[in-house]
């Protein structure tokens, strides 16, 4: 489970006046860090006359039965802090790299339309959820008050945000969810003259091969980047990783130390990202002097979770990875 101490979760709300005036709903995946803990047990799908592949059958449309049920509970006009709290965007990554995984068990086109929708969608969340954390840290930087004129920004900023996020939203739910569920739980059946256990095989060869595939994605693009997108590239490749590991890991031996350093160190880099989304949102506006604070907060942090990385990486944790 991702330690996630010191930065921002969906599970913890956004501070917004507007959602603070409204009922606190609870949702289906609310408040953890693993997705994969708290899926429901069975889904409501009807897999077709041949066997599937037991991972899509345990987890992937859990998956899409869990956003569908997210997404009526969320309803018509959720606010971005509720989206946010739901969980949907880390609900979406599973999805993500578990259809990536199986891949050849859907139609290329559908598979890659359905994708793009989640895509949009979590995006929309990911954005307003970039606008809590640029709040946070400019609040931080005035805990007496922040001046009128940054806070005038900031609340143009939000409003901006909630906009894209309703509307990516009210597209999602009232046209792109029949689809991507319609794709996502009509996986390719079998061959049924297969036996239970050299289906299990193949299922562990397969997510087998998808890890190190991923592993392999990280060593090409790299952790200890100076430039700070390139970096923030790396952490999100490490963090396919991460959920592909948490994913597998009563299917593949997957060493929990190795699951605990990415953790820590996909954690880390989260917080760096933090000071760096206000850096840059600052000096876009042009207030210097409050950039240049966060500049050198960002670039302390960095330099701290670049020695992290190397750590990470002479611990031979993605070797292990790969081999398992």
């Amino acid at each position: 489970m991702i330690n996630t101490h010191g930065f921002f979760i969906a599970g913890q709300p956004l501070t917004h006046t507007a959602a603070a005036s409204q009922p606190t709903r609870q949702f289906l995946l609310e408040g953890t860090t693993d997705v994969y803990e708290v899926l429901p047990q069975q889904h409501r799908f009807e897999t077709g006359e041949g066997p599937i592949y037991p991972a899509l059958g345990k987890k992937l449309l859990p998956a899409v039965d869990a956003l569908e049920q997210t997404i009526g509970q969320l309803g018509k006009h959720p606010t971005p802090e509720e989206a946010d709290r739901s969980n949907i965007r880390r609900l979406i990554r599973v999805m993500l790299t578990l259809s990536s995984a199986y891949q050849d068990s859907y139609p290329d086109k559908k598979l890659a339309k359905a994708t793009r929708k989640l895509k949009r969608v979590a995006s929309a969340i990911g954005k307003y959820k970039d606008h809590g954390i640029l709040q946070q840290k400019v609040d931080e930087l005035y805990p007496d008050g922040v001046p009128k004129k940054i806070q005038k920004r900031l609340d143009a900023h939000l409003e901006k945000r909630e906009g894209q996020f309703q509307k990516a939203y009210r597209k999602f739910r009232k046209e792109d969810l029949a689809y991507v569920v319609d794709v996502l739980s009509r996986p390719a059946s079998l061959d049924g003259t297969r036996s239970p256990r050299d289906i299990e095989q193949a299922d562990r060869a397969r997510l087998s091969g998808h890890l190190s595939g991923l592993v392999d994605e990280v060593e090409k693009v790299g952790l200890t980047h100076h430039d700070p997108h390139e970096f923030h590239q790396g952490r999100k490749a490490l963090r396919w990783v991460l959920l592909t590991a948490q994913g597998t890991h009563d299917v593949l031996p997957i060493p929990n130390p190795a699951v605990e350093a990415m953790s820590e160190l996909v954690n880390g880099f989260g917080v760096a990202q933090d000071s760096c989304i206000a850096w840059e949102w600052l000096r876009d506006e042009g207030f210097k002097s409050e950039a240049k604070k966060m500049q050198t907060e960002y670039w302390e942090l960095h330099n701290l979770e670049v020695c992290a990385a190397v750590r990470f990486l002479k611990g031979g944790h993605l070797e292990q990875l790969r081999s398992v």
